[in-house]
């Protein structure tokens, strides 16, 4: 075979000695049909007709459907608040008739999100719908996206029963969760400042200082406020907490966060980050030596 030819075999996808060659397609090609996860039609009966992921804690409502209970009772609330605008004159009672009341507000009805029509609002422990979610999640046989969903859901569902029976951790977690708008949380700052003021009442002082800091450090007109910013501080420091007893030692010591120069405080303050504070960390308390050591130099 002469070169010309050999080349223009080879561009036609031959081999040297005429032989055809054969494109193999890898596993990863686009042409390879993957088939879903052998208990994805099953999970895809169980998904809350409102958020339309798995439930985390199922309920049965008296459409017959499977919904997650806090976005049923949501609906429910919201078909509440709607129908108070509706004209109580259609829907008078007989007492209003007889003229014994004028203003009794018309009734309020419920609807299946599924059908429109008209449901009460008892809800019933859907235990083996329940079960067959956490078997589906265990067995890892639905898609990964439907299992990522569950548990991160599952996490904000025990956060928030864990915030109400008092718990500052959790109650740190939805304060997190909330501001910066994960976990499946839209970003709610107002929502956020709500968790670390209880988990604050609670006595964290880490919440405290994270307080202090959204007052002191956001100049939104809103949440602004230097008075309750220090307040805050205060009172983390006081419990021991040594970040928080530097930041008030700075502001002392330069005049800033709506207070003004106190060399005696910023030096209390500071030795308080420095030595006094419980589990002061290292960091803070190189700090506060170093601006202790500054301050002597100066007074």
């Amino acid at each position: 075979m002469s070169t010309s030819k050999a080349k223009r075999s080879r561009r036609d996808g031959a081999d040297g000695d005429g032989a055809k060659r054969v494109k193999v397609i890898s596993p990863s090609s686009s042409f390879v049909h993957h088939e879903p996860p052998i208990n994805q039609p099953l999970a895809l009966e169980y998904l809350c007709p409102i958020t339309r992921e798995l439930p985390v804690d199922p309920v049965m409502a008296e459409d017959g459907r499977i919904y997650e209970r806090s976005a049923i009772e949501k609906h429910f609330i919201t078909c509440q608040s709607s129908n108070l605008g509706v004209d109580s004159s259609v829907t008078r009672s007989s007492n209003d008739q007889q003229g014994e009341s004028d203003s009794v507000p018309p009734p309020r009805h419920t609807t299946s999100p599924m059908s429109g029509g008209k449901i009460g609002t008892n809800l019933y422990e859907a235990v083996q719908a329940r079960n067959t979610i956490h078997f589906l999640i265990s067995s890892n046989t639905i898609s990964s996206e439907l299992i990522e969903n569950w548990k991160r859901n599952k996490d904000v569902h025990e956060a928030i029963k864990g915030a109400s029976l008092g718990d500052t951790s959790a109650m740190m977690d939805l304060a997190s969760w909330h501001y910066y708008g994960c976990r499946g949380l839209s970003k709610n700052i107002a929502k956020s400042m709500e968790w670390y003021k209880k988990a604050a009442n609670s006595d964290n002082t880490t919440a405290m200082v994270a307080l202090s800091k959204h007052f002191l450090l956001v100049k939104d007109g809103l949440h602004f406020n230097q008075a309750s910013g220090i307040y805050y501080l205060t009172e983390a420091a006081n419990k021991g907490d040594a970040s928080a007893a530097l930041l008030l030692g700075t502001s002392f010591l330069r005049g800033e966060n709506g207070v003004s120069k106190d060399f005696m405080l910023a030096r209390k303050w500071l030795k308080h980050a420095a030595e006094g504070a419980n589990d002061a960390p290292s960091g803070v308390a190189m700090l506060a030596k170093f601006l202790l050591a500054r301050l002597s130099n100066t007074s």
